[in-house]
């Protein structure tokens, strides 16, 4: 009976992760919630920054359907940017765009939903983990 329940809650965890894993191909919208920042200016030391100090979001909609970030705010719905590119690779999706002249991309797992985010504006280099969710 032991092994009879363990078989059973196994294949349930399976298909769970099986379901979740296609939550992050690219196809759905997510929310993402950035965790830690880091500025590297040119001929500096890097450092560490809170994302909105660096115009990051700390809370966004990756809009897959209508292909756009969109910042989330207590108050409601902020800035958007359009992605350009997307590319779906084996275990992760790219995302890429422009805003305000920054050049952007963000990678998404298709097995964590963790993200890693760059963007350049001239001088400088930004990158940005984080995670998203399922809405």
């Amino acid at each position: 009976m032991r092994s009879l329940v363990a078989g059973i809650f196994g294949a349930l965890l399976a298909t769970a992760g099986a379901a979740q894993a296609d939550v992050f191909d690219g196809s759905t919208s997510l929310l993402c919630a950035t965790v830690d920042a880091t500025e590297c200016p040119f001929g500096s030391e890097c450092l560490e920054r809170d994302a909105i100090s660096i115009s990051i979001p700390r809370f966004f909609r990756l809009n897959a359907v209508d292909k756009r970030l969109e910042e989330v705010l207590p108050e409601g719905d902020g800035r958007t940017t359009d992605i350009l590119n997307t590319q779906l690779l084996d275990d992760r999706v790219v995302f890429q765009g422009v805003e305000e002249g920054r050049a952007w991309s963000l990678i998404l797992s298709k097995e964590s939903g963790d993200i890693t985010m760059s963007a350049a504006d001239p001088g400088v280099t930004f990158s940005v983990f984080g995670a998203c969710t399922p809405l």
